[in-house]
């Protein structure tokens, strides 16, 4: 099929419900009138993109200003992108190159260091210079051989208390505000985000949903977004409790609140077990069961997809667990002026990142090194799957030692 010759541009207010309907066509759903137009009220226009053939809009790209938490932790802001979407009679002809070409060149123009977005497929976006930054896991906990271990350290002095979905949502985003600061990989979330979350607790005839959250010394540090339901897991659904908490989130901000709240979730009453969402990869929960096979992982997959326009401007924006000295060459098509050599020299934690002629120890693709980032890629990995080239013996493991964060960077968000 021949390339389609397009026009990127900005959008006019004249392209706004153009915009809505490509993005429908393009993910083959249907919003409802609010629905469509809180996407285009949202928009930021100086970010938001359309791909034009003659008059007709074939393509979108939505970028938006965010804030991510990257090893430190330490907050940064970046180009966050969505509803990027090609109508079924384009696709396959150069339209998403042209517009992620176009939001790139922005973008750096713009001294953007970092680009994320989540895809809707994960064979997409790796030939632009993507990578997985974070990874979930989904979970199910049988009740019938789920106990608890006794807790080692001092007990806990705050307790669960439930709130009415009406004054949930203002504790949520505070909560959530200081925990995902916490964490490499979390995103900021806009207050539209948690008076979602509350709302569907008035869904009539859906599952009944509760907001519990730690207290302890008047402060709230941990909340759980659960909800009650019957279950549809056979291997949870036995005798005369067939419902299953599942739970939709939960944030907390110390130990004691992780730990006070899954002790509530695991000891529900009148539940089979529990059930969850998207949930990081290294899940305390495990340690604090005597049986660890009582947790079951569900599904596994790909959170938030991380993409450096700016590799002296990214490497130095986040801090390092170790310190030492690599040089990298980096292939970058999408972006060349990412490509090249940098010596990259880290003291007291600190990344100085500067381009070198010095000979390469290591050479990467933009996507490994995006996978990496965060901290929970595998250099070594990427090297005995054909993604690195190691020139120096030991080099691959040498960087896994630079980037290496803890604990595993994880979006909730995405």
């Amino acid at each position: 099929m021949r390339p389609a010759v397009v026009e990127v541009r900005r959008l006019g207010e004249h392209d706004l419900d153009a915009f809505a309907r490509c993005v429908e066509t393009g993910f083959a759903v249907r919003f409802t009138q609010a629905k469509g137009d809180e996407l285009v009220a949202g928009l930021d226009r100086d970010r938001a993109l359309g791909a034009f053939d003659g008059l007709e809009l074939v393509g979108t790209l939505a970028g938006y200003e965010a804030e991510l938490t990257v090893p430190g932790p330490l907050c940064t802001p970046v180009l966050s992108l969505a509803e990027i979407a090609v109508l079924p009679t384009h696709r396959r002809r150069g339209v998403l190159t042209s517009l992620l070409r176009h939001a790139f060149d922005a973008g750096h123009a713009r001294g953007d260091r970092l680009c994320v977005l989540a895809s809707s497929e994960g064979g997409i976006y790796g030939r632009f210079g993507f990578g997985v930054a974070t990874t979930y896991q989904r979970y199910a906990l049988d009740r019938s051989v789920a106990s608890l271990v006794e807790p080692a350290g001092a007990a806990a002095h705050g307790r669960v208390v439930l709130l009415e979905p009406s004054l949930a949502a203002g504790a949520l985003a505070l909560v959530f505000d200081a925990a995902r600061r916490a964490r490499a990989g979390e995103l900021g979330r806009p207050p539209a985000y948690f008076e979602e979350l509350v709302s569907t607790a008035s869904d009539a005839g859906g599952p009944v949903r509760f907001f519990a959250f730690y207290e302890e010394a008047g402060t709230l540090d941990g909340y759980a977004v659960y909800d009650v339901a019957p279950s549809v897991d056979p291997d949870l659904a036995y005798g005369p409790a067939r419902r299953v908490a599942m739970l939709e989130e939960c944030c907390t901000t110390s130990d004691a609140s992780y730990s006070a709240l899954f002790t509530y979730l695991v000891g529900l009453d009148l539940t089979s077990g529990l059930r969850t969402g998207d949930r990081p990869v290294d899940e305390p929960l495990r340690y604090m069961l005597a049986d660890p096979r009582a947790l079951r992982t569900t599904a596994r997959g790909d959170g938030l997809w991380v993409r450096v326009l700016d590799v002296p401007g990214a490497l130095e924006a986040r801090r390092y667990g170790s310190d030492g000295r690599s040089v990298i060459e980096l292939v970058d098509a999408s972006c060349p002026w990412n490509a090249g050599c940098y010596a990259v020299e880290v003291a007291r934690g600190v990344a100085r990142v500067e381009p070198t002629r010095a000979a390469a120890e290591l050479t990467l693709d933009a996507g490994a090194l995006a996978t990496c980032y965060l901290g929970g890629g595998s250099v070594t990995g990427l090297r005995t799957a054909g993604r690195a080239v190691e020139h120096v013996a030991g080099a691959a493991a040498r960087l896994d030692a630079l980037l290496a964060w803890r604990p595993e960077p994880f979006c909730s968000t995405a």
